[in-house]
């Protein structure tokens, strides 16, 4: 359990700070960019300012990726507990 942490850690963190929570994504270079579309908390963050403001189209998208992750990442949570399990 321990070094499960250890290893979120070093993933989240540099997640939350490519995310667009503390500078606007604008301001990111082209790779950082492209490396935080392929993060789930880019398209958090994204939804809760389009639900602060005027709900568009956008923020639709991004509930759709956001569930899309959730489905990936729940089956791979399952077959690596069935696997763990066996």
């Amino acid at each position: 359990m321990p070094t499960a942490n250890i290893s979120l850690t070093a993933l989240r963190l540099p997640m939350i700070f490519i995310s667009g929570v503390f500078m606007p994504m604008e301001a990111m270079p082209l790779p950082l960019r492209v490396v935080s579309y392929l993060t789930p908390l880019t398209y958090m963050v994204d939804a809760m300012r389009e639900s602060m403001t005027t709900l568009s189209p956008a923020f639709t998208v991004d509930i759709a990726i956001l569930f899309a992750w959730f489905i990936v990442l729940q089956a791979l949570a399952v077959v690596m507990l069935n696997k763990k399990t066996h």
